[in-house]
């Protein structure tokens, strides 16, 4: 490892010298420059103020001398008072910095583009003009077009040396002229044979490259560009002969990549590359023939992928220069473009469909044989030979599903993902981990994609809970996640800048959210697949007995309380591997918040499901073939357990420190809220059992009665004030509930013994506040 990094600060440095180098020359010739016009400044001077030689005694002599050597040692306090002329100078220019720019560029760059612009299109209109009145003859507009081109390279050439710039603007302009006579007499004309006009173009393209290499500028270069690339449309003569197309084109492409590998012209070798990929593409949707083309649009796109990928690799072992994103973009770019292609092409015909997944390995094979060679040789830093490497492995992940089936490309993303991102962390890559986020986000997008597509599914399929392909891919999934998440949150690695500030830094948060909900969801639609095919065989069944299409609401009741089940054990896992290991105190608060709503879910929607489990039990509500067991109706103490569990894990984040002071209070009464509500369920269930259930309001008054006092009695024994304020507050409950519900409906026996009974230990709680007044007083004083 430290060989690598050695071999990374190497690279590092090169780089950087050369950069030096390069200022180096530019701050040499300002120098030079600015020395020259000082000199040619004190010449003018001298000549404009000449001096008449008179002879002076030497006391003046002397004095003179003096008085030189004492204004040398004084410092200069003001640039002004020893030249005006010149202060005022460079005043004046630089208040006038920015509009001087201004003028400069629209002067000397803008000016003359718009200009020979303006010039085109007047002899574009003017030819159209001529060819609508027949003003002249055809030759003569191609003769005459042919002289304006001349007539402005003539100019150009003559002016190169003093206007430059402007002599190139010219030349530029002079070679569209020609290409689009040319095109003109060829298509309009047809005064000349297409090979003619071929020829004509084809040295058109050579003397607009070699003025651009004369001129050293690129914008020269991409002009012949465009013009190689438009010959063989603007000569087309729709006979689809593709082979020569594309030889042209690759020919083309040798000439113009080395020009831009010679110029370090970058930007040719984008927009080469972009044109013809953009080409193929386009010829392989309007013309392709799979019978006719598929042999040579196989070996052109295999070149063209070839000779954009040579060039990138030799480019950046020989310039050794450290590559970026947009270099990353433009390699998997071409990699992904010559694999789609390649694929689609296979997949065009019946007897090449078998060969995908090879011709997939085979892009893996390319790659590696690159990736075996940069790292023999050691000819490139380690961040160049670990991109390749990752394409290795992408493709050989790719290469599984293409043969098998396509479900599993989420395996794919999710390996790719997981190795960008290791190379990425471990070597401080950056933009492997960038494109690692944007990969782990798509393989998250394609799961979602197969659990709709299996959702889809379920209804018509005998799908097996834990046993079917979509469940080992969320496996892989999960496992490739927290691997990243594991190397993200590890505290031996160094975290990279752009993931502390910045658009990134909200992967430290989706990361980790990612994890927790895609882990939740892999087993609840495994807990939907078991009672979807429990509920399908129900359904079968009392089809057949009955007629009609008919369903057991049983299965379902159930489906429901399995899966809060495992909502809540899911939460107290979560929150159990954070209290022993993680110890993320923004993770302990969330837990906390997901805790106290899984008891009120219990609370609400568990008890429910509990009680209709229990009225099913009770109804005998049999269909023929099976029913609530009394095992099913006692998951309610399962439930109990949980909510015990629940509670037991508050406690413990509240003594680790992940709730405030603030929230002992609301944590004990938050306890003694479900031990009630608890209570009064058991109370219903066992009067169901008991059925007695017509007299639940009077035995739920009593009860609430009851746990007041018990509330009374624990808030003085452990002088708490807030639990007697509750006591209070649930004695008046009790009593509105008394007297705006259950006295409606309570016969006169059930009246008198639930007043009674609230009533006395209504009194037995005010005789416990008379009993230990002095410890109740003595508590507000403290």
């Amino acid at each position: 490892m430290s060989n690598d990094r050695l071999n990374d600060l190497i690279y590092k440095l090169q780089y950087l010298e050369r950069k030096q180098e390069e200022y180096a020359r530019n701050m040499k010739q300002l120098r030079e420059e600015i020395q020259a016009f000082k000199k040619d400044s004190l010449v003018q001077e001298s000549q404009d103020q000449p001096v008449k030689q008179q002879p002076k005694p030497v006391s003046e002599l002397t004095e003179t001398v003096e008085k030189k050597q004492t204004s040398t040692e004084q410092p200069i306090k003001k640039f002004d008072k020893l030249d005006p002329q010149v202060n005022d100078r460079f005043n004046d220019e630089n208040k006038k910095t920015s509009t001087n720019s201004l003028e400069k560029f629209v002067g000397e760059n803008l000016l003359n583009k718009i200009g020979i612009l303006i010039t085109i299109i007047g002899v574009i209109i003017g030819v159209k003009y001529s060819i609508e009145n027949n003003l002249i003859s055809p030759l003569t507009r191609i003769i005459l077009g042919y002289i304006t081109g001349i007539s402005l390279l003539g100019i150009g050439i003559k002016l190169k040396k003093k206007y430059e710039p402007y002599s190139a603007v010219l030349v530029s302009g002079a070679m569209c002229v020609m290409y689009f006579v040319t095109f003109s007499g060829y298509s309009f004309y047809h005064l000349y044979s297409q090979s003619v006009a071929f020829i004509l173009m084809a040295l058109f393209t050579l003397f607009t490259v070699i003025t651009a290499l004369k001129y050293d500028r690129s914008i020269i270069a991409h002009l012949g560009l465009i013009g190689a690339y438009a010959v063989p449309f603007f000569l087309s003569d729709g006979s689809g002969r593709m082979a020569i197309l594309f030889s042209y084109i690759s020919l083309i492409n040798f000439g113009i990549l080395a020009i831009a590998f010679k110029k370090e012209w970058k930007s040719l070798y984008y927009v080469a590359f972009g044109a013809t990929w953009l080409i193929f593409i386009t010829w392989s949707i309007t013309s392709y023939d799979v019978n006719d083309h598929l042999g040579k649009a196989l070996f052109f796109s295999s070149l063209i992928f070839l000779t954009f990928y040579t060039m990138f690799i030799v480019y950046k072992l020989v310039q050794k220069e450290v590559y970026t994103v947009i270099d990353i973009v433009m390699l998997l770019a071409n990699s992904l473009l010559f694999f789609a292609t390649g694929y689609l092409l296979l997949e065009s015909h019946s007897s090449t469909r078998d060969f995908t997944g090879l011709f997939t390995l085979l892009n893996a094979v390319i790659h590696f044989i690159v990736a075996v060679i940069i790292h023999k040789k050691q000819l490139a830093s380690n961040n160049l030979f670990y991109l390749v490497a990752a394409l290795v492995l992408s493709f050989i992940t790719l290469a599984i599903p293409v043969q098998l089936d396509g479900e599993w490309v989420t395996v794919s993303w999710t390996v790719l993902a997981a190795v960008l991102f290791a190379i990425g962390r471990i070597k401080n890559i950056a933009p492997y981990e960038k494109i690692a986020y944007a990969i782990i986000i798509l393989a998250t997008f394609s799961l979602i994609e197969d659990w709709d597509q299996l959702n889809r599914e379920i209804y018509d399929s005998n799908l097996k809970a834990l046993w079917h392909t979509t469940f080992f891919t969320g496996l892989f999934y999960i496992i490739g996640l927290g691997s990243i998440n594991y190397l993200y949150f590890n505290k031996k690695r160094a975290i990279p800048e752009f993931t502390i500030t910045g658009f990134f830094h909200v992967m430290h948060y989706v990361l980790p959210s990612l994890l927790i909900m895609m882990s939740y969801v892999i087993f609840k639609v495994e807990i939907d697949i078991y009672w979807e095919h429990a509920r399908n065989i129900s359904s079968k069944t009392l089809t057949a007995l009955y007629g009609g299409t008919r369903y057991d609401r049983n299965v379902t009741l159930l489906h429901d309380t399995w899966l809060l089940f495992y909502s809540f054990g899911f939460v107290a896992l979560l929150a159990g591997i954070n209290l022993k290991w993680i110890k993320n105190k923004i993770l302990g608060q969330v837990n906390c918040g997901f805790i106290g709503f899984s008891i009120l879910v219990l609370l609400i929607a568990g008890l429910w499901n509990f009680s209709e489990l229990r009225d099913s039990y009770l109804d005998r509500v049999k269909d023929g073939y099976t029913s609530i067991s009394l095992w099913q109706v006692n998951l309610r103490y399962l439930g109990i357990t949980t909510a015990v569990l629940l509670h037991y894990l508050i406690r413990l984040h509240y003594k680790e420190n992940y709730l405030g002071k603030a929230f002992a209070k609301p944590i004990v009464l938050f306890v003694h809220t479900t031990i009630l509500w608890i209570l009064s369920s058991e109370l219903l269930h066992w009067m169901d059992f008991a059925g007695v259930s017509n007299n639940y309001k009077l035995g739920l008054s009593i009860l609430w009665a009851v746990y007041s006092l018990g509330l009374v009695i624990l808030g003085i024994w452990k002088r708490k004030q807030y639990i007697r304020i509750t006591a209070i507050t649930l004695f008046g409950l009790t009593l509105v509930k008394l007297f705006f519900y259950d006295l409606t409906y309570l016969n006169t026996i059930s009246k008198t013994i639930v007043f009674i009974s609230i009533g006395a230990l209504m009194l037995i709680a005010s005789f416990l506040y008379n009993k230990f007044n002095k410890q109740i007083t003595d508590e507000s004083e403290e």
